[in-house]
Order: structure tokens, then sequence, then C-alpha cells
């Protein structure tokens, strides 16, 4: 073998080590991002189910007011509701996110996550 031809195998190795390297680091970008993403979703909904929360706890609170006699605070009552309308439309479109990211879907009858792949939930057996 010749020198120039041994620097060219060098070369190409060199190279396709660089491409193999290469594919690894944005695989584990990629990989990064989308836990980064999930996280950040189940952040978000975490906060958002403390809301829900706490308005459940505020309705509850003026309904029992209202049972001991006091009067029912309708006004307050009806923002309770329209902010808990919103707290569950956000959470829903949330877990859809996530489900979507995690390559998963929800079985509408127990709820549960399943493979986005599976014909039957494996919780109920609900067909897909």
């Amino acid at each position: 073998m010749t020198y120039d031809e041994f620097m060219k195998k060098v070369s190409e190795t060199a190279e396709n080590v660089g491409d193999t390297v290469g594919k690894a680091a944005n695989s584990a970008i990629r990989k990064g991002g989308e836990i980064y993403e999930r996280t950040k979703l189940g952040v978000r909904i975490y906060t958002l189910e403390q809301e829900r929360d706490a308005e459940y706890a505020r309705i509850g609170r003026i309904l029992y007011e209202g049972r001991k006699g006091c009067e029912i605070q309708e006004d307050e009552l009806e923002k309770c509701y329209t902010r808990m309308d919103e707290i569950l439309g956000e959470i829903s479109g949330l877990k859809k996110k996530a489900d979507r990211l995690r390559n998963t879907k929800v079985c509408a009858k127990c709820g549960k996550a399943v493979a986005k792949d599976y014909g039957y939930c494996p919780i109920c057996g609900e067909k897909f």
C-alpha cells in the first residue's frame, strides 16, 4: 500500500467516524428535545390540575355556604365554571399533545394511554 492509498483510507475512515458521531449527536439532541417537551407539558399539566382542584374547592365552598343559608354568589359561581371549562380544555389538549410525543393514544372507554399500534386496549379490551 502506498502512502497516498494509506492516507486516503485514513481520510475515509475519519469521515465515516465523523458521520457516525454526527448522526449519534443529532439523535441525542432530538431525543433530548423530546424529553424537554414532554417534561414541559407534564409540568404545565400538573400546574393546571392544581388550579382545577382549587376551582373545585372554590365551587364547593360557594355551594356549601348556600346550603348553610348564605346567599349563593351566582356571579362568582359562574366565573368558577367558566375558568374550570378553560382549565379542563387546556389539560385535555396538553394530554393529547403529550400522547403524540410518546407515540400513544388514549382509550376512550378507560382513559389509559396505550401504544398507537394497538387494535384493542390491553386494560379494558375496548376496540380502537
